[in-house]
């Protein structure tokens, strides 16, 4: 199976960041965002990936050129020229997957990879036009929810619902695996009033007109994040630092006792990362979002206070170098 990704959106809500970047070129955990799907893209046995390029694509091209090699990946590009929305994007791939099913995805996600696994193998065992992604949320009225039949396939597609409606909480988290079907009902579909081609009108052209099945899978007790705001990218960050394993790469000289781990060093690095060139940025430019603002600092908090040290008596205290961090902090509220 082949797999596209979307990348070529500015990724407004999270200027200034995005303003020098794309979204899924930020860096997490060492590697982009984009190259952490990809990965996870290849141990769930795909090895063709198309890529809709678009913002500053230059910068995501010169830089999988340069790894594609070590990533043992067939990676292929397409620019989408004009912003005309997910439906067009999507358009641009019907080359690429020819007449077979493919994954497709936006660029800028962050999952646990064994979700690529799970749909791939629910797609190929129930044979269907479609498959989609769920993720139960807690504010429904700011993601596009899902109503599923009883018999679990996809009955209506509705973007951020009023309350009201009482239509569930299953948000697409946007992985999907269709069949080439897909691509004529985006044919169908016209511009939305945003003057845009909607990837989720397409959808449902392909159940209403098309009589396509579109299987809803619900994604839970996995890792997911859209990472909208920046608070998302330090809570991100942290998930996948936790899952690195240490490594010893020198050589232990005899009657050496290494106990445990030490993290402190590289984790106030990457605390100064994260506050002073994700969410400081952030904070600037938007000024009068204090509910974001006091976000960024509570999660940065937390985090600091979730690291402590044992002192010469036994007893517990904060590692000096973290008071210094959280005073930036504190000042900073």
């Amino acid at each position: 199976m082949k797999a596209v990704i979307l990348t070529a959106g500015k990724g407004l809500r999270l200027m200034p960041i995005t303003s020098s970047r794309p979204k899924p070129m930020i860096p997490l955990a060492g590697k982009p965002i984009l190259e952490h799907t990809i990965l996870g893209l290849k141990e769930a046995g795909i090895r063709e990936i198309l890529l809709i390029v678009g913002y500053k694509e230059k910068m995501i091209m010169n830089y999988f050129n340069k790894v594609q090699e070590t990533l043992n990946i067939k990676i292929e590009y397409i620019k989408q020229s004009e912003q005309l929305g997910t439906g067009h994007a999507a358009s641009l791939a019907k080359t690429f997957v020819k007449n077979e099913s493919f994954l497709l995805m936006y660029g800028d996600l962050m999952i646990d990879k064994i979700i690529f696994k799970e749909i791939i193998e629910r797609y190929i065992k129930s044979k269907l036009e479609g498959l989609i992604s769920l993720i139960e949320v807690d504010n429904p009225q700011n993601f596009g929810i899902i109503s599923l039949k009883s018999d679990g396939f996809v009955n209506k597609i509705v973007e951020k619902p009023s309350p009201d409606l009482n239509l569930g909480n299953l948000a697409n988290a946007g992985i999907y695996i269709f069949s080439p079907l897909i691509f004529e009902a985006i044919n169908k579909t016209e511009k939305s009033i945003r003057g845009e081609y909607e990837f989720t009108d397409s959808m449902q052209i392909l159940i209403n007109q098309l009589n396509g099945r579109i299987l809803g899978y619900n994604i839970k007790d996995c890792y997911w994040s859209d990472i909208g705001l920046p608070w998302q990218l330090l809570e991100a960050n942290n998930y996948f630092l936790e899952k690195i394993e240490g490594k010893i790469l020198g050589e232990i000289e005899d009657n050496v006792l290494i106990i445990g781990r030490d993290d402190h060093e590289v984790e106030v690095g990457q605390l100064l990362y994260e506050f002073i060139v994700l969410a400081l940025p952030y904070q600037r430019i938007h000024p009068d979002d204090a509910e974001g603002k006091s976000a960024c600092n509570v999660e940065m908090l937390n985090r600091l206070n979730a690291h402590r040290i044992e002192g010469p008596e036994g007893k517990e205290e904060t590692d000096p170098r973290w008071d210094v961090l959280k005073g930036i902090i504190e000042k900073n509220k």
